[in-house]
């Protein structure tokens, strides 16, 4: 792995298939729980969508990372398919490029998803690897139109263990900032590899970005 702060004249948007195994990696990424390597999940995530984790804004990766919390909770193994149930890609408005993720209509899950992210563009570095595989280019549309589940995709079981989740949360809605913890992070398997995460710590505080007050915290 190779990781390094980016420079004056880079952007989040120059890495695409012309610079392979090499992609843009947020701040806001570790504030929302997310950790290097990406979990096999979120991989094949980015897969489906066809979409790179540097076009994600902050919440759709808070979204993501409560939902595999979530699901571990449940005992449930997630599939894509989970995921379409209860949510939805969306490019984000005003954007090129960058996308979210938003509840399925009468689905949701949790709340408590921060109003404002602020800076969140400007504190990145450029990790390489050879698992950050994503042949994208931000300027084409991802395939938004296979949010939706179609026919057949989602077994009768799968459906009713949904609604009965639903109809749980709806009671007392899980909020993300009591989901996403570093318990939980270390508890579901997402903490990643503690080398990786140390030295993109110590590159941050290089170019003065502290981000131990911001990151999860114990519940």
């Amino acid at each position: 792995y190779t990781m390094r702060p980016g420079l004056p004249a880079e952007r989040a948007c120059s890495f695409g298939p012309n610079v392979p195994k090499q992609v843009v990696w947020f701040t806001s990424f570790f504030k929302s729980g997310l950790r290097l390597p990406l979990h096999p999940f979120v991989r094949k995530l980015l897969r489906f969508y066809q979409i790179s984790v540097s076009q994600l804004l902050p919440n759709a990766v808070r979204h993501i990372v409560g939902f595999l919390i979530l699901l571990g909770q449940e005992g449930v193994e997630p599939t894509i398919n989970h995921f379409r149930r209860f949510f939805r890609l969306q490019a984000a408005p005003g954007t090129t490029g960058r996308f979210s993720v938003i509840s399925q209509k009468h689905s949701k899950i949790m709340i408590g998803l921060p109003e404002s992210n602020r800076k969140w563009k400007s504190e990145w570095l450029v990790v390489e690897a050879p698992w950050m595989d994503f042949d994208v280019t931000w300027n084409q549309h991802p395939k938004t139109q296979r949010s939706s589940l179609r026919p057949g995709e989602y077994s009768v079981e799968d459906e009713q263990w949904a609604r009965d989740l639903i109809r749980r949360c709806e009671i007392d809605y899980p909020k993300v900032k009591s989901l996403i913890t570093h318990e939980s992070i270390e508890k579901y398997n997402l903490r990643g590899e503690g080398l990786l995460f140390l030295r993109s710590l110590v590159l941050f505080s290089l170019v003065g970005i502290d981000l131990h007050p911001s990151l999860p915290q114990a519940a």
